[in-house]
């Protein structure tokens, strides 16, 4: 019996199949042992899928070469008795099994260590190789398993041949490692000392693979078939005991055709002459040569051996169908009989290739002759014989110009197809064919240059003229032509009917870039009418060194520029008393606000809560004041800091004229038609909003927005009308220019400095971050550009004597009941998600699904939140009072921060229980309320001040607080911080611990990971070292010219 149907009775197919494409080199040998009658065989098997060793064993009976038991350590075995590491070392080690030889362990061990040595030794003088040769044998074979297939059997030698036979394996395994293997006792092979010549070469190679899927002997199935007789093109072997030498492509057979009466009979006379080499593939062999079929041959070929045919009769009828098609295929083969004489064979007809253009296509038209008669490409004529196979190459040659079939024409269709096409391919194809062109083609233009300028000026008003002059370009083409440059269009046909070359028009190619860095609509390119602010102006100017043949402009960008050179990096006029209130990175503050003023630029100041941006914003106006006693100031800041902002300016700025504006319409807009005594305007967003008409009429001198992320929604009614007031400069302070997205941080600059970071559109395009990793995520490009408008400092660099900041994530379980709900909560928002997005989509169900989300966050609190009725346990609400009892007791005063203000009204009564005494602040306390409280929890006994997280976030000074706790987490780490440093910022004398309460396993988890993706997205563009000091001061004319091209590169 044969070993594979032995393995196949003893494992099963499925295990045989998968110990047949085992690889070798996860199968070792360790050793063989001889009994009297038996020889038993130690295997090691790695496992192909995970990092595993097993052990095998196989004992085989000695006389009738037979298999009487076996074990294996893997699971498989331990169900089935049976698996495919057992079948593995079986097929791939028949000789160890049943051969002559034995392997001891200190065998094994020898041949090991000598394995090991080869691959450090190297002999110290070089040998000539000598040349090893490859004979091969092959034979066409088939069984139930492979059906048709090839047995390969491979001699080699040098002087007389050696048959590997079984040593095919473990030559090919020692081949494919280029390590020595003995053949014989004679014959050793050993790359070192000998070689084979290519042709050998390359089919050992291509055999590699075929060892490598763990074929015992060398078998050539009808999926290796191809690659197989590819490497066996120039070679001699045997096929059934036969030598052939590699393959012929041409057609064999022999073909006739005959006529009676009424039909014609095609007839292969010596089809039974030939054999496939694997049913179902192309290559065929007789007697003395193998065959490649071509496509068509071999389809002829199926069609006639699946009808058990040799011949086939078709009626007269039909004589176009045969001329048409398979005769060009057998011309070289095929025999007429005599009284055939309506039938010419084909011959190779002359061209005429004829090219016009068809509105805005250009056509070709194909002529051939054939004989004395000219027909079109697409004519039907029945009597012509034409040359197919000749045919074809013309409709190809025009493909690969790019014509395409279109209603019995061929048609050019794409403008820079077109005109490459006019340009170099109607010369190359006329080389091959005879071309004729038409007038129109022959009076196109193809225009390499045109000469081109634009005139500027700009006004006192910031308003942009220009004036087009255009070579050769109707002005109401223009837009079309700069649209097939934005389209990187290669050319551009004009109504006249030239064509331009958009690639060799370096001037069209600067003004388009002109027109898209100026962000000109089509109608303002049009018109002719439109308008920039004026550092884009600046930029205009800057571009006349590059584009000094295209743009002419006025001379305001050189008032900008003096300004800038003169006030970049000047001193501020500050007293000394005034001097000595402001701390050193203070002063540094100020006096980067005070240069971008003068400047003519706006700014964000961005130093991390608690370093007293307030303050240095304070002493700017002092400033603008003293130049400017008619000065107009607007500082705009959410209703719970307006009265903050009083405070801050009774405190150090009461030499001022100020006044917040909050109190009834009425009186606001009285108070607001009065001004005239007044410097500083300070009241809130909404307000703003409210009064947007009134405010829009003040020509401020300095418009400044405290918390600056109230305008991080572009869209929104807030953002839109702060950014409509008119005022000359424009500030942000926010400790937090980016809490979610990059676009929040567009939003703010589209407020200070309007275009500076392009259009929203453009900005989302060049910097639509997903992947922070990514090196092309262009980040450094934008840190480059913001950089000298962002001042941002963090506590720990500046404020030296600033105690600690101690953070400290506390996980807690939840409790039976509580998890129990929770579960029940999460399948249920599972389902609703799921339902949601499907019938409503992700956009439109985004609120929704928001909603849901925040009923897993408040279960995590307390169920009792959302369910009335619920009565058991909430494992956070039980720690938090055990930490609030301990903190107590140790003498620390704290802050509670919750986002739900039914929490903060779930904790009151328990902390009253325990015995400790509370303030609290929600959405529901009026400004003045607040800052009372805050006044009273910083000089008064009271143990803990309970926030809303959007309610008293910002802006509150709570430095009696030591400790910070977070009940529950925000979407956004920002606003956390925020939070956390109403406690932690200048006058905290102590420690502050922040103490973040978190639920295992909840939503809570995956919200901290939110947190920390945005936290690195803030770290990269924000935390940065470029915005710690003044790198304004550093600007050189140059650095404004690049910063103000970067948004349209």
């Amino acid at each position: 019996m044969r070993l594979y149907d032995k393995v196949i009775r003893m494992c099963g197919t499925a295990d045989f199949i998968k110990g047949l494409n085992y690889k070798v080199n996860k199968v070792k040998l360790i050793k063989t042992e001889d009994e009297d009658y038996y020889r038993r065989a130690y295997f090691n098997v790695t496992s192909e899928r995970i990092d595993k060793n097993y052990k095998v064993e196989i004992l085989v009976d000695k006389d009738d070469e037979e298999i009487e038991d076996y074990f294996c350590t893997c699971p498989q075995y331990e169900k089935m008795d049976t698996c495919k590491h057992i079948a593995a070392c079986i097929l791939k080690y028949e000789d160890a099994l049943f051969g002559d030889d034995t392997i001891d362990p200190i065998e094994y061990q020898i041949n090991l260590g000598s394995q090991i040595l080869d691959n450090f030794y190297k002999p110290k003088k070089s040998t000539i190789k000598q040349k090893m040769f490859l004979n091969i044998e092959i034979e066409t074979e088939q069984n139930y398993y492979y059906n048709n297939f090839l047995k390969v059997s491979y001699k080699i030698g040098v002087d007389r041949p050696y048959t590997l036979n079984n040593k095919y394996r473990n030559f090919m395994y020692a081949y494919s490692q280029n390590r020595p293997y003995k053949i014989s006792s004679k014959l050793t092979y050993d790359p070192n000392e000998y070689y084979f010549d290519k042709i050998d070469k390359k089919i050992l190679d291509y055999n590699i693979h075929i060892f490598q899927n763990g074929h015992y002997e060398c078998i050539i199935t009808d999926d290796d078939l191809d690659g197989f007789m590819a490497v066996l093109k120039d070679k001699t072997f045997t096929l059934n005991g036969k030598e052939y030498h590699g393959f012929l492509t041409e057609n064999p057979f022999k073909i006739n055709l005959t006529k009676d009466e009424e039909s014609y009979t095609l007839s292969i006379d010596n089809m039974n002459g030939f054999e496939p080499l694997i049913e179902g593939k192309n290559y065929f062999f007789d007697k003395e040569n193998i065959y490649k079929l071509d496509e068509n041959i071999f389809k002829l070929y199926n069609l006639l051996n699946d009808n058990d045919i040799e011949s086939f009769m078709f009626s007269k009828k039909d004589l176009g169908k045969f001329t048409g098609g398979l005769l060009s295929l057998l011309k070289e083969n095929i025999h007429l009989a005599d009284n055939i004489t309506e039938i010419t064979m084909p011959t190779t007809p002359t061209v005429k290739l004829y090219f016009d253009f068809y509105y805005s296509a250009v056509e070709c038209e194909i002529k051939l002759t054939y004989g004395s008669k000219e027909i079109d490409y697409f004519s039907k004529d029945p009597g012509i014989v034409r040359d197919n196979e000749f045919e074809s190459n013309i409709v190809q040659r025009l493909s690969n110009f790019g014509f395409t079939v279109n209603k019995a024409h061929f048609t050019l269709e794409d403008i820079d197809l077109i005109g490459e096409f006019l340009e170099k391919g109607v010369f190359e194809i006329s080389e091959e064919y005879e071309v004729f062109t038409s007038k129109k083609i022959k009076e196109t233009s193809i225009v390499k240059k045109t000469e081109n300028t634009v005139s500027f000026s700009i006004g006192k008003d910031n308003i942009l003229s220009y004036n087009f002059k255009l070579d050769g370009i109707d002005q109401s083409e223009l837009t079309d032509v700069l649209s097939s440059l934005k389209a990187k269009k290669h050319y551009h046909r004009l109504k006249n009917g030239n064509i331009i070359d958009l690639n060799s028009d370096t001037n069209l190619q600067n003004l388009n870039e002109l027109t898209d860095e100026l962000d000109l609509t089509k109608t303002e390119i049009t018109e002719g009418e439109g308008t920039i602010p004026k550092y884009r102006a600046l930029y205009l100017d800057s571009l006349k060194q590059n584009y000094s043949t295209l743009i002419n402009t006025s001379g305001n960008f050189d008032n900008l520029i003096n300004k800038f050179l003169t006030y970049k990096d000047s001193d501020i006029p500050l007293d000394k008393n005034e001097l000595k209130v402001l701390r050193d990175y203070q002063l540094i503050g100020v006096k980067w606000l005070y240069n971008i003023y003068k400047s003519g630029f706006g700014g964000i100041l961005a130093d991390e809560m608690g370093l007293g941006k307030s303050i240095q914003l304070i002493y700017l106006t002092k400033l603008i004041i003293k130049e400017n006693p008619k000065a107009k100031i607007l500082i705009i800041a959410p209703t719970s800091l307006i009265y903050n902002w009083q405070k801050e300016f009774d405190k150090f700025g009461s030499e001022l004229k100020y006044k917040v504006f909050a109190e009834s319409k009425t009186q606001r807009l009285n108070e607001l038609d009065n001004i005239d005594d007044i410097n500083i305007l300070i009241t809130s967003y909404g307000l703003v909003r409210n009064d947007l008409d009134k405010y829009k009429e003040i020509p401020f001198d300095l418009v400044a927005i405290d918390e600056a992320q109230n305008i991080k929604n572009p869209n929104t009614g807030i953002s839109k009308a702060v950014k409509s007031l008119n005022a000359n400069i424009k500030f942000a302070l926010t400790g937090t220019p980016i809490e979610n997205s990059l676009l929040e941080l567009w939003s703010i600059f589209d407020f200070i400095m309007p275009g500076y970071l392009a259009s929203k559109d453009k900005f989302q395009s060049l910097y639509n971050i997903k992947e922070l990793d990514k090196e092309d995520n262009n980040l450094n490009r934008l840190n480059t550009q913001i950089s000298y408008f962002i001042l941002r400092r963090k506590k720990k660099d500046v404020v030296k004597d600033l105690p600690d900041k101690l953070e400290n994530n506390i996980y807690i379980d939840l409790g039976k009941t509580q998890k129990k709900v929770y579960a029940a909560e999460v399948q249920k928002t599972k389902e609703e998600l799921d339902e949601l997005i499907q019938t409503e989509g992700w956009t439109k169900a985004r609120f929704k699904i928001l909603q849901l989300l925040t009923k897993l966050r408040q279960i995590c609190i307390d169920p009792s939140i959302i369910f009335d009725n619920y009565k058991g346990e909430s494992a956070k609400i039980d720690e938090l009072l055990k930490i609030v009892e301990e903190t107590k007791a140790n003498g620390h005063k704290m802050l509670i921060f919750t986002t739900y203000k039914k929490a903060l009204d779930l904790i009151i009564p328990k902390l009253n229980n325990i015995g400790v005494s509370s303030y609290y602040i929600d959405g529901g306390v009026s400004s003045k309320k607040r800052m009372e409280l805050v006044d009273k929890f910083n000089n008064d006994d009271t143990d803990v001040f309970i926030i809303t997280l959007k309610a008293g976030g910002t802006g509150l000074n709570l430095t009696s607080a030591t400790v910070v706790i977070h009940l529950d987490l925000w979407w956004n780490p920002q606003v956390e911080n925020q939070a956390t440093d109403r406690a932690h910022r200048i006058g905290q004398k102590n420690t502050v611990e922040v103490i973040r309460l978190i639920t295992k396993g909840t939503i809570e988890e995956r919200i901290l990971e939110l947190q920390n993706k945005k936290r690195k997205l803030a770290e990269l563009l924000i935390d940065n070292e470029n915005h710690t000091e003044n790198q304004f001061s550093k600007l050189t004319e140059d650095d404004i010219k690049m910063l103000l091209s970067m948004d349209n590169e």
